[in-house]
């Protein structure tokens, strides 16, 4: 299965390991389908890493590993 998630749920899934997001992205990480993204939605995501308010609120080695995609 391949998949498409918004930003928002990626982003809520890496600052909250409760909750439908963090399932969903546990889902992924353990192969159940395949993440589909485009250079656009990664640029997206990459800039709301970034942002102040959301980078304090993660662990560095959680955010790291979609800014360097």
């Amino acid at each position: 299965m391949r998949v498409v998630l918004d930003t928002s749920v990626l982003v809520s899934a890496l600052m909250v390991q409760l909750g439908y997001p963090a399932a969903i992205y546990r889902r992924w990480e353990e192969g159940d389908f395949t993440l589909l993204i485009c250079k656009e939605k990664l640029a997206e995501l990459r800039a709301t890493l970034r942002k102040p308010a959301i980078a304090r609120r993660l662990k560095p080695y959680k955010a790291g590993a979609w800014s360097t995609c």
